[in-house]
């Protein structure tokens, strides 16, 4: 068991850090690969999925999930392809880094036809 803590505990480490370039969202290191390993596929939905988003390490990644579709030629459920990016911070809000606000958000909000809708429960 404290073998399984340990891995756990370096797999997390550096915490969720690393942006997926399709989706937009911070994930693990265990939860990305590079784009450019994407990219030589050559498949026609890289244009408009990988968006040249760098990590702050200064390399390019995609997420499992966004990797997965893209290697099936298809447009990834969460890709900022299909208008689901995160909204613009409110400038009435205090200054937060990238994973402050994206952990204080009660939901996901999402613009859509040109109006941000946000969900609190």
């Amino acid at each position: 068991m404290a073998d399984l803590i340990c891995e756990f505990h370096a797999a997390v480490k550096t915490g969720p850090v690393f942006v997926c370039t399709s989706c937009d969202q911070l994930m693990y290191k265990h939860s990305v690969q590079k784009a450019s390993i994407v990219r030589s596929l050559a498949l026609s939905v890289t244009q408009s999925v990988l968006l040249y988003t760098v990590s702050s390490d200064g390399v390019e990644y995609v997420c499992n999930t966004c990797s997965k579709y893209s290697r099936r030629n298809q447009i990834p459920p969460c890709a900022i392809a299909n208008n689901l990016q995160f909204s613009a911070v409110p400038s009435h809000l205090p200054t937060l880094t990238v994973a402050e606000w994206r952990l204080l958000s009660p939901r996901l909000a999402y613009t859509n036809c040109g109006r941000v809708a946000f969900t609190f429960t």
